[in-house]
């Protein structure tokens, strides 16, 4: 988060600066998940507190999706649950597939359900 930032004008921020999309508030999606995360990117390591949230962006959104080099240095694609339940590739949280099914067939208005603190590196699956 930047200054003066709360968690959902940062939520709305990566989104814009991840996709180029500019979502309105509404269309960003209750707390679904929380956890503490470890992990290093590039020999950087971190420690912080994530929260995630369900936002659906339509066919053209999808489309209109712009990547900035510096973002995508790891790649970027759109997954279904079945890809990410099969795929190889580091993927956080950890079994995303199972948890985004729970979400997407679950009550909206649950609460946020904690995955706890998790150190990436280390942690088995």
């Amino acid at each position: 988060m930047e200054d003066g930032e709360d968690f959902v004008a940062a939520a709305l921020r990566e989104v814009f600066e991840e996709t180029a999309l500019s979502l309105p508030v509404d269309r960003l999606g209750p707390i679904v998940w929380t956890r503490q995360a470890v992990f290093s990117v590039d020999g950087h390591g971190f420690d912080q507190y994530e929260e995630y949230r369900l936002a659906r962006v339509t066919s053209s959104e999808a489309e209109a999706v712009c990547i900035d080099a510096h973002e995508a240095r790891y790649g970027h694609r759109w997954w279904s649950i079945e890809q990410l339940a099969t795929t190889r590739e580091t993927v956080r949280p950890k079994k995303m597939a199972a948890l985004l099914a729970d979400v997407l067939t679950g009550d909206p208005r649950r609460p946020p359900r904690d995955l706890g603190r998790f150190n990436e590196d280390i942690d088995p699956d």
